[in-house]
């Protein structure tokens, strides 16, 4: 039998982590894969320009460097591993198995030069998300089973070039947004999955500025906005599928990026970044009924069914990289970062984010084909540190550990029509 109040509470909590159940290949649940230029750097110098068309995800002032028509299209594969071990206050101790899934993150950019002064640019990413799985039968089940958490953001840019030495520029962002998650309602192996799904759009812009002071020196600076997402969805259980439907307000975080790109050569430019993600929004999630059948029937028709407390933390990327002509067709790159977690304590980490600080190596490659062509190759590992987890939701408290790292493999390719 199914207790209603650990059914209500993780199937519940599970609705308002679906805006936290990310493909945290950046903090929290942030997908940082958005250039394969400047993944090859552990993403240094990406808001200086002076670089790639991808830079205008992080500034669209960087757009404002571009001539006549360019694309610019990179794909990623993440190869992610996440294991969560520990014991529940039920006694269950099996661990969760390998709930990393590969995942394949596309991003494009398109460039179109107006006037001499004046630049338009129109890009799709996946800022933020996730897909995890875990083994059907395990001690942190009624956390979670698998989660598959998606965003597509489109951005509508333009740069304007006030000087030969600066240049502003602003976009505005639609974003949508969609969750779909499963936990157990019970301990008991085949205790049957409760099902949450939600969808939303939302709206937000883009500002920033590039700053060319000297011959060889970049400074960018670019920020993107919070965008606001009412999910609204249902949630059921599988063995009785009565649909209720539920919403949750999330708020995911903004962004701001400041770079700077410093040639020491002819051939060799040194460049670095910090960035602050605003993951201090994430304090609690309250999950609201709007009605008052299935699951809601307790607490009926705008009712709070559960306040889920996270306590986040703002979050911070500090990245530094080299990048060298080899020849005139051949460019090779490396890079290093450090990226402190918006997660800080045992009690903040969830089953379906066991994120933790981490540091990040990279290498890349870029090859002009032809003229107007050139193909741009990355690689980069990212270390995890182990995160200690003591969570409590639904009555049921998990303590444990969580230990992850994860492989990116990139490919893409610029054309100057």
């Amino acid at each position: 039998m199914i207790a209603p109040n650990m059914l209500r509470g993780t199937a519940l909590a599970a609705l308002a982590l679906a805006s936290l159940a990310g493909a945290a290949q950046a903090g929290g649940f942030a997908i940082r894969e958005q250039s394969v230029e400047y993944q090859g750097m552990s993403f240094a110098g990406n808001a200086a320009g002076g670089g790639g068309l991808s830079g205008m995800f992080w500034n669209p002032a960087v757009l404002g460097e571009f001539e006549g028509f360019q694309t610019d299209s990179n794909y990623s594969i993440i190869a992610p591993y996440a294991k969560i071990s520990g014991s529940n206050s039920a006694g269950g101790t099996t661990p969760s198995g390998n709930a990393g899934k590969l995942a394949l993150v596309p991003a494009s950019y398109v460039s179109y030069q107006l006037t001499d002064d004046l630049v338009a640019g129109v890009s799709m990413n996946a800022p933020f998300g996730l897909a995890n799985k875990t083994d059907y039968n395990w001690a942190g089940q009624t956390f979670n089973r698998a989660s598959a958490v998606t965003t597509y953001n489109g951005q509508a840019a333009i740069a304007y070039n006030l000087s030969p030495e600066l240049t502003i520029g602003g976009g505005l962002l639609v974003e949508y947004m969609k969750a779909d998650l499963r936990s157990a309602s019970g301990i008991a192996a085949n205790a049957p999955s409760i099902y949450v799904q939600g969808e939303d759009f939302g709206f937000g812009f883009s500002g920033g500025v590039t700053w060319r002071p000297v011959a060889g020196t970049h400074i960018g600076a670019g920020f993107r906005s919070a965008i606001k997402h009412k999910l609204e969805g249902d949630i059921f259980v599988a063995a009785a599928p009565v649909m209720a439907p539920v919403f949750a307000d999330v708020t995911l975080p903004e962004i701001a990026t400041l770079s700077v790109r410093q040639d020491i050569s002819e051939t060799t430019r040194l460049l670095a970044s910090a960035e602050w993600t605003n993951w201090s929004r994430l304090k609690s999630l309250d999950v609201i009924c709007e009605t008052g059948i299935g699951l809601c029937g307790a607490p009926g028709p705008g009712g709070t069914v559960n306040s889920l407390k996270l306590g986040w933390h703002d979050g911070y990327f500090f990245s530094a990289g080299l990048e060298h002509d080899f020849n005139d067709a051949l460019t090779l790159r490396g890079g290093i970062a450090y990226e402190i977690s918006p997660i800080r304590a045992a009690d903040e980490r969830t089953m379906r984010v066991p994120d933790s600080d981490r540091v990040w190596l990279s290498l890349g490659a870029s090859y002009q084909i032809t003229e107007k062509t050139k193909a741009n190759l990355a690689y980069s590992h990212v270390f995890m540190e182990k995160g200690a987890i003591n969570r409590t939701e639904g009555g049921l408290t998990f303590t444990g550990t969580s230990k992850s790292h994860l492989d990116i493999i990139s490919a893409g390719m610029s054309v100057d029509f």
